[in-house]
């Protein structure tokens, strides 16, 4: 099983996008000065008043994309699994994100070259190399603002699609929770209940243990030797009688004293 790439525990699809995203939020408010400051001039300088397409739809575009991208970032950390931090709705809100920032890049673009023979080259007023100059500017931003949402939108398609294969559904996660390149089905972990094992207390009348249950008295005892204490016995074992209970036969039980040894293998045993 794969694993994908990450930075401090987070997976580089989540990097890449808070990344996008800031630059994005930059770029709105370069945008949102220009274009504002284009409409401030035509306005009052301009009889009839008049204004730029391309300004208005910048200012709109802007207003948008610095309102939604912090509101998405912000909502993804501080509650999980709410409808905006889904990968199909960034897909989706990128996307319409990015054909509004080219929109405002081409009607620039046509701006200036249709006005720029008159407003760049001809006019000698500080107010025309003023909206010269800032319809280009206008013109470099938006397109640079396109560029990175659109490589984002196509970077998060295409590695939901990759997993999507590989069998792991990431649609309706969040972009953090997911793992692009990991294989296999998605599994969610339940928490296993901790069972706590109660001892069990067993009551028993001594009056009703029958006496042929008592295991007999060992007839020989059996000493291995240690490596640390090797005690040595002399004289042959000396015990006591245990007399007959129950229908058993008496035995001698011999207490081993240190001065004295086991009897051989070839020594009976006294019964």
């Amino acid at each position: 099983m794969a694993s994908s790439p990450s930075y401090n525990g987070y997976p580089w699809t989540y990097i890449f996008r808070l990344a996008t995203f800031g630059t994005c939020i930059s770029f709105s408010l370069i945008l949102l000065g220009l274009c504002g400051h284009l409409i401030s001039v035509t306005v009052s300088n301009l009889n009839p008043p008049f204004y730029y397409v391309f300004s208005a739809l910048g200012v709109a575009t802007s207003i948008l994309t610095l309102f939604t991208l912090p509101l998405m970032i912000v909502v993804e950390q501080i509650r999980k699994g709410t409808i905006i931090s889904q990968v199909i709705f960034e897909v989706a809100w990128t996307g319409t994100l990015a054909v509004l920032w080219l929109a405002t890049a081409g009607s620039a673009s046509r701006s200036y070259h249709i006005d720029s023979p008159f407003i760049c080259f001809v006019g000698n007023f500080d107010f025309f190399l003023t909206i010269c100059r800032e319809t280009r500017a206008v013109q470099a931003f938006a397109h640079l603002g396109w560029v990175c949402l659109f490589t984002y939108t196509f970077t998060l398609t295409y590695m939901a699609f990759i997993s999507k294969r590989n069998g792991r559904d990431v649609w309706y996660n969040s972009v953090k929770d997911s793992q692009f390149l990991m294989t296999g089905p998605t599994q969610t972990l339940q928490p296993q209940p901790q069972t706590q094992t109660q001892p069990v207390y067993y009551q028993v009348d001594p009056s009703k243990i029958p006496l042929a249950s008592i295991e007999q008295v060992p007839q020989a005892a059996v000493f291995q030797q240690q490596p640390d204490f090797a005690p040595q016995f002399q004289g042959q074992p000396q015990g006591y009688a245990v007399p007959e209970a129950n229908g058993y036969p008496r035995q001698e039980s011999y207490v081993m004293h240190a001065n004295q040894t086991a009897p051989s293998a070839t020594t009976n045993s006294p019964v």
